[in-house]
């Protein structure tokens, strides 16, 4: 059990506290699950930002603030040298005052706010890892998430934007340990969302697969000395991580930008080791 105590600067304080516990039904079997709160105050941007082709800060805003439940059930399985990890979790979270862009009345700058009514986030994960042999181990995740936040006027709730329906993720890693180099292939996989820009409602995001690929060289036989290699989306996806909106410099029509991702990278660096 661990108790903190936020204290802020100004007049909104917040008490963050988690508790937390396991139990073993037998040595391969187990169930933990964990509550909490959490407090996050508005970055610079979102209180003082002032660009009038597109959006302005809010220095009156509230800090957010959450509570979060976490359950989970998972296995260790062994086969000779194979030993396989699995845990299956369930999330619930609710969020108060989180802090979102909304249109400022001029239905072509937003301004940032504190969602009025509360948020819903909720859903479920899958993960799992093995190690097959000393020289080669892996592991995968998919979680799903649902969430959405009330809406005044319907009475209802809508899904929030910038947030995947779901995401995988696995990765698997080479590493023998009778020569000086190892591998690593990872695989990340984003399902449908959407974004919300001012003047083009909801723009449809996410919906890419991301693959890259790293080695490590070891140069000596201790291992002190490493050169490590990485190419960053290897079969060169063209996918975006955010939209907004610009304008051309001469003229005051609008037009919708995609921030793109990095396209094939590749990366080299040196480490050394005590």
């Amino acid at each position: 059990l661990g108790l903190r105590y936020n204290a802020p600067t100004n007049a909104d304080s917040a008490l963050v506290w988690t508790a937390s516990g396991r139990y073993d039904f037998t040595p391969n079997v187990f169930a933990r699950a964990s509550v909490g709160t959490a407090f996050r105050y508005p970055d610079a941007y979102e209180l003082f930002a002032v660009d009038p082709t597109c959006c302005f800060g809010n220095p009156n805003l509230k800090p957010e603030s959450s509570t979060n439940l976490n359950g989970s059930v998972g296995t260790l399985l062994y086969s000779g040298a194979t030993v396989v990890n699995i845990e299956a979790i369930g999330f619930y979270r609710t969020v108060t005052d989180l802090i979102v862009d909304i249109d400022d009345g001029s239905g072509e700058t937003t301004i940032t706010a504190n969602q009025p009514d509360e948020v819903k986030v909720r859903g479920v994960s899958l993960v799992g890892s093995a190690t097959v042999t000393s020289a080669v181990s892996g592991s995968i995740g998919y979680t799903y998430a649902n969430s959405e936040r009330r809406q005044d006027v319907a009475g209802g709730y809508d899904a929030l934007p910038g947030i995947p329906d779901y995401q995988l993720q696995a990765s698997l890693d080479v590493h023998p340990v009778s020569v000086p180099f190892g591998a690593m292939l990872t695989v990340n996989r984003v399902g449908s969302m959407f974004d919300t820009v001012s003047g083009f409602g909801s723009v449809p995001s996410g919906d890419y697969t991301i693959v890259d690929l790293s080695g490590r060289v070891f140069v000596d036989r201790n291992r002190r000395h490493r050169v490590n290699l990485r190419l960053e989306n290897l079969f060169d996806e063209e996918y975006t991580t955010r939209h907004a909106r610009g304008f051309p410099d001469l003229s005051s029509t609008p037009f919708l930008v995609h921030n793109l991702g990095v396209p094939r990278t590749f990366h080299l660096s040196y480490s050394f080791s005590y």
